[in-house]
């Protein structure tokens, strides 16, 4: 298995050196584990499908998703997808990617605490 706080640690340093992420956020977005926040069954786009990601097969490709640069598609067809392995056409939910947070807080110059 990949270790969470080394993924975290990479997506941090990431962050960092794109300059979505100031200095003043950066202890946050260090402790906090982000996979802790993602649910258990994350979906993937395949061409024009959506296929699911569980972490219970295979936690590696679970966690490499959940410290990705990118949005994370939690939910599809309502919560009930069509079966196993298979997603009907409706629009998928997606929890914010790493960099939307810190540009937010930017924008609506917040600060820790």
């Amino acid at each position: 298995m990949v270790d969470p706080g080394a993924l975290s640690a990479r997506l941090v340093a990431e962050l960092a050196e794109a300059g979505d992420l100031v200095p003043e956020w950066r202890p946050a977005f260090e402790a906090v584990p982000r996979h802790l926040f993602v649910p258990d069954t994350v979906w993937v786009e395949d061409g024009d499908r959506l296929l699911p990601v569980h972490r219970a097969d295979d936690e590696t490709a679970w966690l490499e998703l959940c410290y990705a640069n990118e949005f994370v598609i939690t939910q599809v067809d309502d919560g009930v997808p069509a079966g196993p392995g298979q997603v009907a056409g409706k629009s998928p939910v997606r929890r914010a990617g790493p960099t939307w947070w810190p540009r937010c807080w930017r924008r609506w110059r917040s600060s820790p605490g």
